[in-house]
């Protein structure tokens, strides 16, 4: 599942403006090696939880930005440019932590390897 949202993820990106590859979105947003994604999608394993907070931190410092050059003296259209990509980042953000907070409770329910040692 957390596979799938990360390429969620990175399409809604291209969808709303950010022509980016997965091989930059595995470097800038996952802080990764270039093939991550590629090699999460190939070989059906899941990410952990560390990438799931970088892509929530990256996403929440772009969000950030956004809404900074919202508020500066501009153009209308820049304004609604910036305060849309604002939002997006933020609800990116805001579903990644979601995703971080549903990935933590199920990885806390599975039994410990540890627990059945003798």
């Amino acid at each position: 599942m957390t596979t799938k949202y990360l390429s969620e993820v990175h399409e809604t990106l291209n969808k709303e403006h950010l022509e980016i590859s997965k091989a930059e979105f595995s470097r800038d947003y996952l802080s990764q090696c270039s093939s991550y994604l590629c090699y999460l999608v190939s070989s059906g394993n899941e990410p952990t939880r560390n990438v799931l907070l970088n892509l929530w931190g990256k996403l929440s410092h772009k969000a950030e930005i956004y809404e900074n050059l919202a508020e500066r003296d501009q153009p209308v259209n820049l304004q609604r440019r910036y305060q849309q990509s604002a939002l997006l980042m933020r609800d990116l953000a805001d579903a990644t932590e979601r995703e971080f907070k549903r990935l933590s409770t199920q990885k806390a329910l599975k039994p410990s390897l540890s627990a059945f040692a003798v």
